[in-house]
């Protein structure tokens, strides 16, 4: 039946921007202005809208059986985000905004019901006992009157959906908003380990509906009874359905058609030559990019969000200069924008205006006390002017703002390390690994300090960490065979050296460190082969030099061969 497939379709895109606006609105208010300067601050489907992901996708699951699957994307910078419970409040905004759309539908709903007659609702009773004895009898007896009601089915068929989506949202699973929610207050370590289940947990949940029909039933039917709280007659959209899934494939191809007939018509050139800068420099075409947005800007001078997006492609391709000019002139018209102040941070900071940069940082923090991203910017142009003091005092600061910051932890750890205050420097290396149990270069750090502090065994659980992660990740692989060097696990080590050379081979330290490891086993042939390597490879000859003072080879020192290699 077409209206209702047209009506359903169409409530539920509206549905869906309803849903991204509240995170867009929380998240502007939160701290994220770039929202805005996006666009999302709106009800318009096309700042949403991505025919794929948006139209094609929840419509195939509607079909499926009802599932009200998300589909538009609100991208939030999530280091604008004042505090941790702006951040959850960000995440359940959407699922509210959901809520409040299920709400006014059911209004809708109960002021259409109470606009019948007497007659249509005996009719409508009639029918909804027919269709608890059989859909198909209710179709081969009362098609007719079944299609006067196509408005009340499809507003059973919209809050249901609502509710299928606040539910699904609400879900304390990975990527959707319910985790969205209490991600923040969760333990770093926690966290850590979730992180990767990011990219499949809506997919396994999905999996669960496809693969396990018991599953899906008991769900579908938690959340029509769920429904029944306000007072929506289950058979109403079990009918509804029926109806909508008789037209709503051919409905959902015509739609799609007309959606991108609809763009292309509607798109203005600049426009189009903007959105096309923006692909080129979301797959690094940066010389593509810039050519397509100074089209747009040549055909729309006062272009604004193409006049930003040249400045960060030319700030890509590190034309500072060229790039903070337009934001100089950018904020000269809008002097409170703050993406735009943060980025004059970072181009004054490229071009050694260090000064300034300060003083833009201490200005902005002032009024964004909380904004994290701001005290990261000024922690970086402190480290610019290595005031190192002031630079831990800002990490703390950004730490109390946001723990799960690997930025200031690490700036922290390679502080410490440049003291060499060892226990501090592998805390902050440790908190870093906490945060983020995949960060290679956090754990050989940490394998490197241990190695100082003679923990010998725990610097080799750090390596080997850094190796199930990369397992041909070369530099993890050279202090994994050193460690093993220092805990005298000749055999193992020279394996570790192999696959290095397996990987590498030309690698000179493999072959020299293979040479200390024969030598210390007094296999003279073998030391002498592999430091043959180690010096034709080394262009420095700073091996060769190494190996007239290195202790592993003392036990060769006096044969004629290391002499003779030597000489």
């Amino acid at each position: 039946m077409i209206e209702i497939a047209v009506f359903v379709f169409l409530g539920w895109i509206l549905s869906l921007c309803l849903h991204e606006f509240g995170h867009a609105i929380a998240a502007y208010y939160g701290g994220d202005t770039s929202v805005k300067a996006k666009g999302y601050l709106t009800l318009n489907p096309l700042k949403y809208v991505d025919p794929v992901v948006t139209l094609i996708m929840p419509m195939i699951f509607l079909l499926m059986g009802g599932i009200g699957l998300p589909g538009a994307a609100v991208y939030i910078n999530s280091s604008q985000i004042r505090n941790r419970m702006w951040l959850s409040l960000t995440s359940i905004a959407g699922p509210f905004a959901s809520l409040v759309s299920a709400l006014i539908l059911v209004v809708i709903y109960k002021f259409s019901i109470s606009q019948l007659s007497q007659d249509s609702l005996a009719e409508l009773t009639e029918l909804k006992y027919t269709s608890q004895l059989s859909t198909d009898l209710l179709f081969n007896l009362s098609m007719p009157e079944i299609s006067k009601y196509w408005f009340i089915f499809g507003l059973s068929i919209l809050i249901y959906l609502e509710v299928f989506s606040v539910i699904l949202n609400l879900l304390p699973i990975p990527s959707l908003d319910g985790y969205g929610a209490i991600e923040p207050w969760l333990p770093l370590s926690w966290r850590a380990k979730l992180e990767p289940v990011k990219k499949y947990g809506f997919a396994i949940f999905l999996a669960l509906f496809w693969f396990l029909p018991t599953f899906s039933r008991q769900f579908s039917r938690s959340i029509m009874q769920l429904t029944g709280w306000f007072d929506i007659d289950a058979s109403y959209i079990r009918t509804g359905f029926t109806l909508f899934q008789q037209a709503s494939t051919p409905m959902a191809v015509a739609i799609l058609v007309i959606f991108i007939v609809i763009r292309k018509l509607t798109i203005k050139k600049h426009e189009a030559l903007y959105e096309s800068a923006l692909a080129h420099q979301r797959s690094r075409k940066l010389d593509a990019a810039l050519k397509d947005v100074e089209k747009a800007i040549a055909i729309q001078p006062d272009f604004s969000k193409a006049l930003l997006l040249k400045a960060d492609i030319l700030y890509e391709r590190q034309d500072y200069v060229a790039a903070g000019s337009i934001w100089e002139a950018y904020l000269s018209a809008h002097p409170h924008d703050l993406d735009v102040q943060q980025n004059s941070i970072r181009v004054l900071g490229k071009l050694g205006r260090n000064e300034e940069a300060l003083d833009l940082c201490d200005r902005l923090l002032f009024d964004n006390p909380h904004n994290s991203y701001i005290w990261q910017l000024k922690v970086w142009i402190l480290h610019n002017l290595q005031d190192d003091e002031r630079v831990l005092e800002a990490c703390d600061r950004g730490i109390e703002i946001k723990p799960d910051a690997v930025y200031f932890w690490t700036v922290k750890a390679e502080i410490f390390t440049s003291r060499e205050s060892w226990q501090d420097a592998l805390h902050a290396y440790q908190k870093v690994t906490e945060i983020d149990r995949r960060n290679i270069s956090a754990w050989v750090s940490q394998s490197k300090i241990l190695i100082k502090l003679n923990r010998l065994e725990n610097a080799l659980v750090c390596s080997d960490r850094a190796l199930q992660i990369d397992p041909r990740e070369l530099d993890t692989l050279h202090y994994h065979s050193y460690i093993l060097c220092l805990l005298n696990r000749l055999d193992e080590a020279i394996d570790f050296l192999d696959r290095i050379l397996r990987i590498d081979p030309k690698r000179s330290v493999a072959f020299y460190n293979k040479a200390c490891c024969h030598a210390e086993r007094n296999q003279l042939d073998l030391a002498i082969a592999n430091l043959k390597s180690a010096i034709l490879y080394d262009s420095s000859l700073e091996l060769k030099e190494q190996a007239k003072t290195d202790e592993s080879f003392a036990k060769i020192r006096d044969t004629s061969e290391f002499q003779q290699l030597l000489a």
